[in-house]
């Protein structure tokens, strides 16, 4: 039982202190832009793998896991703040166990679809969005 006690304080030490770096930018109170409005909301990812991604007003996001990979990262999602500059490039800001990077990548609306364009890379991700919840498979 004390194993038990300590491992949940420890997890919720983790989630505190993983989670204040998300902080600033929750408290930002900058109306969103069209481009922000349209990019909020539940992402499912279908090439060239798939994922699902929940893009909050706040500026944060998640991007959920499934069982497998949350038990491999210990993790049920990975967060992340978000911010798109007037060139519509999309960063990403992560912070996890005490460390932190950033991604940029080219946001682009495809009609109904986001397109995430890694010019670096010559990828290109592909999502739909979701209306509802999240998949079950992300949901454990």
């Amino acid at each position: 039982m004390k194993a038990e006690i300590m491992k949940t304080i420890r997890l919720l030490l983790f989630l505190f202190l993983s989670g204040a770096g998300f902080a600033p930018a929750a408290m930002s109170a900058e109306p969103l832009t069209a481009s922000e409005q349209q990019l909020v909301g539940i992402w499912e990812e279908y090439s060239p793998s798939s994922n699902v991604v929940q893009f909050y007003p706040d500026r944060s996001m998640r991007i959920y896991l499934t069982e497998e990979e949350g038990a491999q990262m210990k993790l049920h999602w990975i967060e992340a703040n978000w911010s798109i500059s007037p060139e519509s490039m999309l960063t990403l800001n992560f912070s996890a166990n005490g460390k932190s990077f950033s991604q940029s990548v080219k946001l682009v609306f495809e009609g109904a679809e986001m397109w995430l364009l890694d010019e670096g890379k010559n990828t290109t991700t592909k999502h739909r969005r979701i209306t509802g919840e999240i998949p079950g498979k992300y949901r454990w």
